[in-house]
């Protein structure tokens, strides 16, 4: 039996934590799949992304949707662009598919992004991070993550998410803010 796509998983735990009123980041747009989930489930999107492909694919992908904003800008920069609270933070870690493999997400910006993103984030919301550990990069950046999480004040994995068949599956988190301050 093939396991479920994680980005399906994602997208059904996104389900039970936002709603038609929920203000939501995609941290990582990519060619626009949790951008466009995001937007037909949420009052309004924030997306980023620091190549201009994944920001056109997206773009093409949203067929004129007025309730999202595409910033062609780090993650990490999230907090220039969004000055109010959020109901959900996406992550989709890695490089962009059917792109440049090259260019890939790095843990020093997408740590800062997290504290960022905890910071934005209402009381008793979610982020949602997914780490693909199957390439050098990734691997790094979900070992600097586990790392990192014990530091975190105020906040709690709720699940996790992995096909149990594979060393170098993708990993998706879901962690819960319970509090106001985030160090």
């Amino acid at each position: 039996m093939r396991p479920e796509n994680i980005n399906t998983v994602c997208h059904r735990w996104l389900l039970e934590n936002i709603n038609e009123e929920s203000v939501c980041i995609d941290a990582t747009m990519g060619n626009g799949n949790d951008t466009l989930f995001l937007a037909e489930h949420c009052r309004y999107v924030y997306a980023f992304d620091i190549q201009k492909e994944a920001l056109e694919h997206t773009k093409e992908r949203l067929a004129g949707r007025e309730n999202v904003s595409l910033f062609l800008a780090s993650h990490a920069e999230m907090d220039k662009y969004v000055k109010e609270s959020v109901d959900a933070v996406v992550f989709n870690l890695g490089y962009l598919p059917k792109g440049d493999e090259s260019v890939t997400t790095l843990w020093e910006s997408t740590q800062t992004a997290v504290k960022k993103a905890l910071a934005l984030l209402k009381s008793d919301k979610c982020l949602f991070l997914v780490f693909y550990i199957g390439h050098a990069e990734g691997n790094r950046e979900y070992r600097s993550f586990l790392s990192f999480l014990p530091t975190l004040q105020n906040v709690k994995v709720e699940r996790t998410y992995t096909y149990i068949d594979r060393h170098d599956a993708p990993i998706l988190y879901q962690i819960r803010k319970i509090g106001d301050e985030i160090l």
